[in-house]
C-alpha cells in the first residue's frame, strides 16, 4: 500500500471561553500543511486561512509571520485537497492526532503510522516525557540533526517518513497483529 507523510505547522489562537471552566492559555490552529510521497517529493504544501483570531504566530517554531496567511486558501478547501490525497494510503507523521485534530479531519487508525506513538521509540523519550521528540528519534535512529531553528514541515514530514521506512517491516508486522 502506498504511504505518504504529513506535517502541520500551527499558530496559537485565543482560547474559547466556556462558562464555569478555567480558560486555556491558547489553542492550536493549523497554518500550514505539507504532504510528501514515499520518496520524499512534496505533493502538497499550503498555508491555511485563519478561522479564529491569532494571538501567537509562533514564528520561531512555525516560520509563519503576520501577513503570510492573508491570501491563503480556506480550511474547507485545504481539507478537501488533503482528504483526496490521504484516501486509501498509509499516513506517516509525528503526533498525527494533533495534526488531524487541527485539520478537523480523520484517517483510519489502522492506516496511521505515528512516530510519536510507536512503542519501539519510547527509548528516545526525555526522562519523564510521554512522547519522544521527532528530533530525538531522528538523531538516535537515523543519526541526523533536524529542527535546529524554525521547524520546516517538509523536513519534518520527510524525517518521519525515513524513520518509518527504517522500521517498516517490523512496524507493519506490529500493525498486522493489532488490526488482524
Amino acid at each position: 500500500m502506498q504511504c505518504i507523510a504529513l506535517d502541520c505547522e500551527m499558530v496559537g489562537v485565543a482560547p474559547r471561553y466556556v462558562p464555569g471552566r478555567k480558560p486555556k492559555k491558547q489553542s492550536n490552529m493549523v497554518a500550514r500543511v505539507v504532504i510528501v510521497n514515499d520518496s520524499g517529493r512534496v505533493l502538497y504544501d499550503s498555508l491555511v486561512a485563519p478561522q479564529e483570531l491569532i494571538i501567537d504566530y509562533r514564528t520561531h517554531i512555525s516560520g509563519v509571520r503576520p501577513g503570510d496567511l492573508d491570501r491563503a486558501p480556506s480550511l474547507a478547501s485545504v481539507q478537501t485537497d488533503v482528504l483526496a490525497i490521504l484516501k486509501d494510503k498509509i499516513l506517516v507523521g509525528h503526533s498525527l492526532k494533533l495534526d488531524l485534530k487541527v485539520l478537523q479531519i480523520d484517517h483510519p487508525e489502522e492506516l496511521r503510522r505515528d512516530t510519536a506513538e510507536y512503542s519501539k521509540f519510547s527509548k528516545y523519550c526525555i526522562k519523564g516525557g510521554q512522547y519522544p521528540a521527532l528530533r530525538r528519534i531522528a538523531s538516535g535512529l537515523l543519526g541526523i540533526k533536524i529542527q535546529s531553528g524554525t521547524h520546516c514541515p517538509i523536513e519534518d514530514a520527510r524525517t518521519a517518513l525515513k524513520i518509518y521506512q527504517a522500521c517498516q517491516a517490523e512496524w507493519e508486522r506490529d500493525v498486522a497483529r493489532a488490526f488482524p
